[in-house]
C-alpha cells in the first residue's frame, strides 16, 4: 500500500478499517482507481502552474500595454454617456495644460472653446444614440499657436465612451507643404480613379502645370479621362502596354503624342505609380507628365548630327580617330588610315598601341610623350612625324588631338584628326629652295622701287643679281644707235676688274653677236672649251672671264642693251639660274618702261584729279544748295500734314509732299548718276528690316496705284530673313525705280512686288526682288536699250510718259555696287517684270518707330542748325517724339552753351556761319567733360567725303537732309541712353541737367 495514492488510502480506511487487505480480485481495479488518482494531481498541478505562469504573462503584459498606453502621443479618455470625464490617460493632462483634478468630473461639452463644445456634445450624443465609433476634426489655439487636431470617440461597455485625441498638425502643415509643392511644380501632376477599363480612369486632380502644358484648366479636366489629350497620332498600342503594366501593379514610364486644347501635337513623357492603401489596395494613380517635344527635336537633331559626323568621318580624306581618356582603348578609326598607313584598320583596334611602331625612330618618343600629356591636362596637341608605310615609303604626317568633355568637366575622350602632308612637306622644302630666287625679286622691287632713271635702275639690279649669283661681275651695256658699238655704263664686280667703257661690239665674235641680235641669251660655260680664238675667246681672256651670261633687249627689231653675268672661272651654269638671269633682266627693263609709262599717267591722273574734284565741289555745292530748301519744304509738309486741316488743304499738302519727294528722287537720281559716274557712290552697310524696306517703296506707292485703280500686292517667301544688313536706302532706290516705271507704263491691272532667296551664299543671303506689272511690256528691241544712261524704251519727241533715262542706269550701277545684278522679262502688251539680286548680310535686331521711343521721353537734344526754317522743322519732329529741344543758331553759340549745361545729343549742321560744325565739333571734344557726348552731323553734305571729314572731326553719327523721320528715330535710339524714370517734355533745362548729372 506504500505505492498508493494518500487520498485513496483514506478512503479505503475510512470505509473498511485500519486493516482492511484488499482481495486479490480487487486489485487490478485498485491499481486503475489509484493510477487515476496520480494522473490528477499531475494535470492539477500543470493546471496551477500554467495559472501562475498565465496570471504572470497577464500581468506583465498589462505592464506593458500601460508602458505603450502611456507612451502614445495621443489624448485618451474614458467618458460616460452624459460627457463626464471619468479617467484620462496619465500625462494628458499635460497635453491639454491643466491638471487631473481639473479633467476629471468636467464635462467635454463646458470646453472653453464654444465650437470645439459643441462639436463633442454632437459627438458624445449620436455615440450614445447610434452605438457606434464617430470622428471628428478640430483646431484650437494652444499656447499661441494654432493646432489640428482629430478625435475619435467610441463606445465602451458599461454605458461609457472612450475618446482618442491625435495632434495631427504636423500632418496637416506637411499636407500644406506637399499640396504647395505639387501646385507649384514645373512638371504636369495628375491623380486619376483606380479603375483602367472603359475609357480610362477619370481625373480627379491637375495641377497648374498640367493647365500650362495642354491648355486644359483644372475645371475643364477633372472629370474627364485621359482620352481629351488623345488625337490622330496617339500611339494606341503605348496606351495598351500602359494599362497592362498597370494592371500588373507596376510603374509605368513611357512616351507618347498627346494633344494640346488647341489641337497642336506634342511629344509627352509620363512615370504613372499606382497609389496603394494600408492593405495594399490600389486607391488612386499618380501620374508624372512632361512635355520633352524640345527634347525629342534636340535628340533628333544631335543623332542627325551625329549621322552626319559619322558619314563625313568615314568619307573624309584625313584619319579621324577617338581614344579612351587612358588611350587603352581605340573606339573609333576612320577608313582614311588603311589608304594613309597602308595598313588595315583591325591591328590597330586589337593593338592600339601599335600606331606608335610605324612612326621613324627620331621621332617616335616626341610624338608619344605629347599624346601622354594629352592624357593628363594638356587641352589639345598638334605634331608634325615622319611615318613609314610598310612598302617602304616614308609619309609626314600632322596630327591634332584634343579632350573631350562632358557637362561635369571630365574628360570622356580623346579626339583627333592625322592628316597626310608629305605633299606640303615636298612643296615646302621647294619654297625654301626658292626662297632665295624670291628674296632676289622682293630685293631687285624694294630697291627700285623710288628710282626714276634706267642708268640707276639698271645698276642696283646688276649689283643684286651679281651677289645672289656670286658672280665675278655683272655689267649693263646700252647699245648705240647704229648697232655697232657698246657702252657698259655700270658694272659689280667681286675679286675681277671693272669694265666701264665703250667697246666695238664685233669683240664677241659673229656666233655670240648673231645670238644676242635674234633675241637669245648667250650661255658660255667654258670660253677656251666653246669659243675659237676668232669668236671672241681672246676678248674673254682678255678681260678674265670664263663663263658668261648674256640677256639682249630687243626694241623694233633691234639690239638695244644688254645685262651679262661674268664669271672667272668656267662655270656649269644651272638651269635655275639661267632662268634667275633672264627673269630678273626682264623685270629690270620692264620697270624702266614702266616708270616711263607711270610718268606720263601721273600728268594726266594731275589733271583727271584737278577735273574730277572741280566736279566734286560742283556736286557737293550743288547737293547742300538743293537738300537744304528741300529738308525745309518736305520738313514743312509733313509736320502741316500732322496738323487739323480741311479736306482740300490736305489734298494740297499732300500732293505738295508727294511732288517734292518725286523732285527729291529725280534731283537724287541726277547727283547719284553723277557721283556713280565719278566712282564716289559708297555703300552703306546697316541694320534693317525686310518690313521697313518694303514700307520705304509701297507707302509712297500705294497712292499711285489707287490713283489708277491698279491693285498692289507683295509676296514675301516665308524664308526671307526679317533682318537684314545693308544699304536699305539704295535698295529701295533700286526698287522703287521698278516700281514707279511699273505704274507709269500700266493703266489695268495689279503691281506685285516680290521677294525670296537665292541658293548659294555662304556668308549671309542673296535676295532676289522682283517687279511685277500688268503694262505695255516690251518688245526685244526695246528691252536692249533699258539699264543705259540716257535711254528709254520710247525716244521719240511724241512718246507719253516721261523721265530722265538715268533710273535704271543707276539702279543696275547701284545694284553691281551692291554684289548684284538687274534684268527685265518682258513681252510687249502682256507685261514686265524688272528684277535684281543682291547680297545682304544677317541682321539681329529690328528697325523704329517715333512712336516706339518712349525709354528716352524727357531727353534734352542740343540742335545746332542756322537756317531758320529747318531749326523749326527739327526742333518739331524731335518734340513729337517727347524730347526736350535748344536750339543754337551756329557752332560758337553751341560751344558757349555747352560750357555752362548738359545735353544727352548734339545734332549738328556742317555749314555755318561764325562757326561751323566741323570745327565746333573738334572743339567740343578737346573739352573733359563732352568727350563722350554723342555728336550727330545733320546736313545737307551727303557726298562720301563730307562723312569721311565728321568723323574725322569725332561725330558719331551722320544723318542726311532731308530728314527722314525713320531715320531720325534710328539715330536718337541709338546714341540717346534710356533713362531710368523718363523725363517729362516741357522741364525746365535745369531740371532736365540736373537728371543727367544723376
Amino acid at each position: 500500500m506504500d505505492a498508493m495514492h494518500s487520498l485513496l488510502k483514506r478512503q479505503l480506511k475510512r470505509q473498511f478499517g485500519d486493516g482492511f487487505a484488499i482481495p486479490a480480485e480487487w486489485q487490478a481495479f485498485i491499481g486503475c482507481v489509484n493510477n487515476a488518482y496520480r494522473e490528477f494531481d499531475a494535470d492539477r498541478e500543470m493546471l496551477e502552474h500554467s495559472l501562475d505562469l498565465s496570471s504572470q504573462e497577464l500581468l506583465d503584459a498589462n505592464t506593458e500595454m500601460r508602458a505603450v498606453f502611456q507612451a502614445i502621443p495621443d489624448v485618451v479618455f474614458r467618458l460616460d454617456l452624459t460627457g463626464v470625464i471619468l479617467d484620462i490617460k496619465s500625462g494628458a493632462c499635460s497635453d491639454l495644460m491643466l491638471k487631473r483634478h481639473e479633467l476629471v468630473g468636467k464635462r467635454v461639452q463646458d470646453v472653453p472653446i464654444k465650437d470645439v463644445a459643441s462639436r463633442f456634445a454632437e459627438a458624445v450624443a449620436r455615440v450614445a444614440a447610434e452605438n457606434a465609433p464617430v470622428s471628428i476634426e478640430y483646431s484650437a489655439v494652444l499656447k499661441d499657436q494654432e493646432s489640428h487636431y482629430e478625435a475619435r470617440l467610441a463606445p465602451l461597455p458599461e454605458k461609457q465612451i472612450a475618446v482618442v485625441i491625435r495632434n495631427v498638425t504636423e500632418r496637416k502643415q506637411s499636407l500644406r507643404l506637399l499640396g504647395s509643392a505639387v501646385e507649384q511644380s514645373t512638371e504636369s501632376i495628375v491623380i486619376t480613379e483606380p479603375h483602367l477599363g472603359g475609357s480610362g480612369p477619370r481625373l480627379l486632380f491637375v495641377n497648374p502645370a498640367f493647365t500650362r502644358m495642354t491648355g486644359y484648366t483644372a475645371a475643364e479636366a477633372v472629370g474627364q479621362t485621359p482620352r481629351m489629350l488623345h488625337g490622330p497620332k496617339t500611339d494606341i498600342e503605348e496606351l495598351q502596354r500602359m494599362k497592362e503594366i498597370l494592371r500588373r501593379g507596376e510603374t509605368y514610364a513611357g512616351e507618347s503624342i498627346a494633344y494640346r486644347k488647341d489641337g497642336t501635337a506634342f511629344d509627352m513623357e509620363r512615370q504613372v505609380t499606382p497609389i496603394r492603401d494600408s492593405s495594399g489596395a490600389v486607391t488612386h494613380y499618380l501620374s508624372i507628365q512632361r512635355d520633352v517635344t524640345q527634347r525629342k527635336q534636340t535628340e533628333n537633331a544631335l543623332r542627325d548630327s551625329n549621322e552626319k559626323f559619322f558619314q563625313l568621318a568615314e568619307n573624309i580624306a584625313d584619319v579621324f580617330f577617338l581614344r579612351s581618356p587612358d588611350m587603352k582603348e581605340l573606339q573609333y578609326l576612320s577608313p582614311a588610315f588603311e589608304t594613309i598607313w597602308g595598313r588595315p584598320r583591325e591591328s590597330l583596334y586589337a593593338n592600339p598601341d601599335q600606331w606608335a611602331l610605324a612612326i621613324v625612330p627620331e621621332d617616335r618618343e616626341r610624338v608619344q610623350a605629347a599624346f601622354q600629356s594629352l592624357t593628363r591636362d594638356a587641352p589639345s596637341i598638334s605634331a608634325d612625324y615622319r611615318m613609314m608605310r610598310p612598302d617602304g615609303d616614308m609619309r609626314w604626317i600632322h596630327v591634332r588631338g584634343f579632350q573631350v568633355r562632358d557637362a561635369e568637366g571630365r574628360v570622356v575622350r580623346l579626339a583627333g584628326v592625322a592628316k597626310d602632308i608629305t605633299a606640303r612637306r615636298e612643296a615646302e622644302q621647294a619654297l625654301r629652295e626658292s626662297e632665295k630666287h624670291f628674296r632676289l625679286l622682293n630685293d631687285l622691287s624694294e630697291a627700285t622701287r623710288p628710282l626714276a632713271d634706267p642708268a640707276q635702275i639698271m645698276a642696283a639690279s646688276a649689283r643684286l643679281l651679281g651677289q645672289h649669283l656670286g658672280a665675278s661681275r655683272c655689267a649693263y651695256a646700252d647699245v648705240d644707235g647704229d648697232g655697232e658699238r657698246f657702252t657698259i655704263l655700270h658694272d659689280y664686280t667681286d675679286g675681277c676688274a671693272s669694265t666701264v667703257g665703250n667697246y666695238h661690239l664685233s669683240l664677241f665674235g659673229a656666233r655670240a653677236v648673231a645670238t644676242l641680235e635674234s633675241g637669245q641669251t648667250l650661255i658660255i660655260r667654258d670660253v677656251q672649251a666653246e669659243l675659237l680664238p676668232g669668236e671672241g675667246a681672246d676678248m674673254f681672256k682678255a678681260i678674265g672671264i670664263n663663263a658668261i651670261v648674256t640677256c639682249p633687249l630687243i626694241k623694233n627689231g633691234a639690239l638695244r642693251a644688254m645685262m651679262a653675268v661674268h664669271q672667272t672661272t668656267a662655270r656649269d651654269w644651272t638651269a635655275a639660274e639661267i632662268a634667275i638671269v633672264r627673269e630678273v633682266v626682264e623685270r629690270c627693263w620692264a620697270t624702266i618702261e614702266r616708270r616711263a609709262t607711270e610718268e606720263r599717267l601721273r600728268e594726266s591722273k594731275q589733271l583727271a584729279e584737278a577735273a574730277s574734284q572741280a566736279k566734286s565741289d560742283f556736286l557737293a555745292n550743288m547737293s547742300h544748295e538743293i537738300r537744304t530748301p528741300m529738308n525745309a519744304i518736305i520738313g514743312m509738309s509733313h509736320l502741316a500734314l500732322r496738323t487739323e486741316l480741311t479736306p482740300r488743304q490736305r489734298d494740297y499738302l499732300d500732293k505738295l509732299q508727294n511732288s517734292s519727294k518725286h523732285l527729291m528722287g529725280i534731283i537724287d537720281g541726277i547727283l547719284d548718276f553723277s557721283k556713280l559716274e565719278a566712282g564716289r557712290l559708297g555703300i552703306e552697310k546697316i541694320e534693317f528690316t525686310i518690313e521697313s524696306l518694303l514700307a520705304d517703296i509701297t507707302q509712297p506707292l500705294a497712292a499711285k496705284c489707287r490713283a489708277k485703280g491698279l491693285a498692289l500686292a507683295l509676296d514675301v517667301a516665308p524664308d526671307v530673313p526679317q533682318s537684314l544688313v545693308g544699304d536699305r536706302r539704295r535698295l529701295a532706290q533700286v526698287l522703287a525705280n521698278f516700281a514707279d516705271n511699273a505704274v507709269k507704263f500700266t493703266t489695268t491691272g495689279q503691281i506685285v512686288i516680290s521677294a525670296a532667296v537665292l541658293p548659294g551664299s555662304d556668308e549671309g543671303v542673296v535676295l532676289r526682288f522682283a517687279v511685277e506689272d500688268t503694262g505695255i511690256g516690251l518688245t526685244n528691241e526695246e528691252a536692249s536699250r533699258l539699264f543705259q544712261s540716257f535711254q528709254q524704251a520710247d525716244m521719240s519727241s511724241t512718246r507719253r510718259f516721261g523721265g530722265t533715262g538715268l533710273g535704271l542706269a543707276t539702279s543696275r550701277k547701284l545694284a553691281e555696287l551692291m554684289g548684284g545684278e538687274v534684268g527685265v522679262q518682258s513681252h510687249a502688251g502682256v507685261g514686265s517684270t524688272f528684277w535684281c539680286n543682291v547680297k545682304l548680310g544677317l541682321g539681329t535686331t529690328a528697325t523704329e518707330s517715333l512712336a516706339d521711343i518712349t525709354s528716352i521721353a524727357g531727353a534734352r537734344v542740343l540742335l545746332v542748325e542756322d537756317n531758320d526754317i529747318n531749326q523749326i522743322v527739327a526742333t518739331h519732329m524731335l518734340e513729337e517724339a517727347g524730347l526736350v529741344v535748344d536750339v543754337a543758331e551756329n557752332g560758337q553759340i553751341a560751344l558757349d552753351m555747352l560750357a555752362n549745361d548738359t545735353w544727352d545729343l548734339v545734332l549738328m549742321d556742317m555749314q555755318m556761319p561764325v562757326m561751323d560744325g566741323i570745327t565746333a565739333t573738334a572743339e567740343i571734344r578737346r573739352m573733359a567733360r563732352h568727350r563722350g557726348l554723342p555728336i550727330v552731323a545733320v546736313t545737307a553734305n551727303v557726298m562720301p567725303q563730307d562723312r569721311q571729314r565728321c568723323m574725322a572731326a569725332g561725330m558719331n553719327d551722320f544723318l542726311a537732309k532731308p530728314i527722314e523721320p525713320d531715320q531720325l528715330c534710328h539715330i536718337l535710339r541709338k546714341w540717346i541712353r534710356p533713362r531710368a524714370t523718363a523725363r517729362v517734355v516741357g522741364e525746365s533745362a535745369q531740371a532736365a541737367s540736373a537728371t543727367a548729372d544723376r
